[in-house]
């Protein structure tokens, strides 16, 4: 199983991903060799995915012994921070795909590196044109997110009180007393929730501890709704993920367990369905991993 440990294993799970399919450049080279990223004048390199490693049989093999070949689930787990690291927001950058900048995560197998970026500007028509949504719940109140059209891309998060004007009706002069009490890690927490859904809930209780007490606060949150494709497949299946030639796969969010009793129950015992707060946390990684350029 891909995803590792089952986080229930009396529950029938299913997988949701949701992403999109971006212009971009894809380049590939093979051991030894250098990869040239170009933007034009004006634009800069946007990484969307790197791997180095060999994921098949085929890529990069002329010339090589075919006991090199044998390894194809290898890769380096740390590819697309180093790639962007070099080369996001210039103009023009050169890859090596060795060992030396990657590190070996198989040795004597034949590697590959491979890229996909964009450049900004062309990023930008993808996620910028599309209006922002704000929505602001107080105290205890439980915040809905939801896209007509599209899927939630979180943006900014604000959970605590940052100014003495927001939500202050029927609350006590004590409560509103601390303007700079900003929840660390709530962009991440909602975004966990939210990114890649039609449709979201989230309250105070997915902030963690609580780092400013007796302080009352609201949860601001700026989200954008963004065209994808959205696919589910129930445990024990599979599914393909495609985008059209000169595109490449962008993950928005990925989802294993079970969070309604409504999706993939045909044929399936009444029982399997009772938990519907089950989720395998580092589904996105997971995913993303395996789509990586």
């Amino acid at each position: 199983m891909i995803f590792g440990a089952d986080p229930c294993p009396d529950t029938h799970k299913y997988t949701q991903t949701t992403y999109t399919c971006l212009p971009a450049h894809h380049v590939v080279a093979c051991e030894e060799s250098e990869a040239e990223l170009l933007c034009d004048s004006g634009q800069t390199i946007a990484l969307i995915g790197a791997f180095y490693g060999r994921a098949d049989r085929t890529t990069c093999i002329y010339g090589r012994p075919d006991g090199k070949f044998n390894k194809i689930d290898c890769f380096t787990r740390t590819a697309n921070q180093v790639v962007a690291e070099r080369c996001n927001g210039k103009s023009h950058c050169s890859v090596y795909a060795v060992n030396s900048v990657f590190q070996d995560a198989c040795s004597g197998t034949a590697k590959y590196m491979e890229l996909a970026y964009t450049c900004e500007l062309l990023a930008a028509v993808c996620c910028l044109t599309y209006a922002e949504n704000r929505v602001i719940t107080c105290g205890d109140k439980t915040q809905r997110l939801s896209c007509d059209q599209g899927v939630v891309i979180v943006l900014k998060v604000v959970y605590g009180r940052t100014d003495n004007t927001t939500c202050l009706e029927d609350e006590p002069a004590d409560m509103q007393a601390n303007a700079t009490c900003n929840q660390s890690g709530a962009l991440e927490a909602v975004a966990t929730r939210c990114n890649g859904k039609k449709a979201c809930e989230v309250d105070k209780t997915i902030f963690g501890v609580d780092q400013c007490p007796k302080i009352d606060k609201s949860i601001r949150t700026t989200y954008k709704c963004l065209p994808a494709h959205h696919v589910v497949a129930c445990e024990d299946s599979e599914v393909e993920l495609l985008c059209d030639s000169g595109q490449t796969i962008a993950l928005i969010g990925a989802f294993y367990g079970r969070a309604d009793r409504t999706t993939c129950i045909y044929g399936r015992p009444d029982g399997k369905f009772n938990k519907i707060d089950c989720f395998y946390p580092t589904a996105n990684q997971v995913v993303a991993e395996r789509y990586r350029a």
